[in-house]
């Protein structure tokens, strides 16, 4: 219609957004975390290691306040997603720098003053808040400023399907072995999402810079035998394709 009437449109021609009405984002319902924060004899705040997962009160309802076993499934199949890694610097008011051990992502306002070039040669932005890519690692990592981190994101069947639980961990070992599991249970059953795992604390003596010292590391292990294998293989499809759209927090 004309002089000025309003043409109506059918409302569902424009009922979904492309690009966002298709997005399945999981929530993350808490941390659980492996170690505490603890008190020096000088007053002074610090992280420390302990045996156990510490969880969340839900969590301790179904395995104790101390448990040091949980029962895991990877929520979807991108592990790159399920477990990522990077190196991050952070300060006080949170995180200033992200790299993967080539390039890095730096706020503009915290680039050092060697290194005020970004590595595409680009002109530096004005804005002090914009994200400039320089090389990595960088002497933040000798300093231990920067440091490995990696954020394991699961689900916790026996206590909600509803959502996520993050694990975040620097340990190299941690990192190797879970990046490990992943491969060796998509290797044996096809696919590596709603598999039933077990994830323990295991007590082990690590020698760093020739001094020895007992940690708590984490070992992630395959919850099936070899009927049970058969039969998740046959799964594939059907798991693939209940959790193909699914993203993580």
């Amino acid at each position: 219609m004309t002089n000025g009437a309003v043409t109506q449109v059918s409302q569902t021609t424009f009922s979904r957004i492309k690009g966002l009405s298709e997005i399945r984002r999981l929530p993350r319902l808490g941390k659980i975390r492996l170690g505490i924060k603890a008190i020096s004899q000088r007053g002074v705040e610090h992280p420390k290691e302990v045996p156990y997962f510490v969880v969340p009160p839900e969590v301790a309802k179904v395995y104790g306040e101390k448990p040091l076993k949980l029962d895991i499934m990877f929520p979807i199949e991108d592990e790159l997603m399920v477990f990522p890694q990077s190196y991050k610097w952070y300060v006080s008011q949170g995180l200033r720098c992200k790299g993967n051990g080539m390039t890095a992502k730096r706020r503009m306002a915290d680039l050092a003053n060697g290194n005020r070039v970004p590595l595409n040669g680009e002109e530096l932005p004005k804005d002090p808040n914009a994200l400039v890519e320089v090389a990595c690692p960088c002497p933040l990592l000798e300093s231990g400023d920067c440091r490995q981190n990696a954020n394991l994101m699961v689900l916790l069947p026996k206590v909600s399907l509803g959502g996520v639980y993050q694990i975040t961990t620097g340990s190299f070992h941690n990192i190797v072995r879970i990046n490990s599991c992943i491969d060796y249970v998509r290797g044996l059953v096809g696919h590596i999402s709603m598999v039933p795992l077990s994830l323990t604390r295991q007590e082990e003596e690590i020698q760093y810079e020739g001094k020895k010292a007992k940690h708590y590391l984490l070992q992630v292990v395959l919850n099936v035998n070899l009927m049970e294998v058969a039969q998740l293989r046959e799964n594939t499809r059907m798991i693939l394709a209940q959790t193909v759209r699914l993203v993580l927090p």
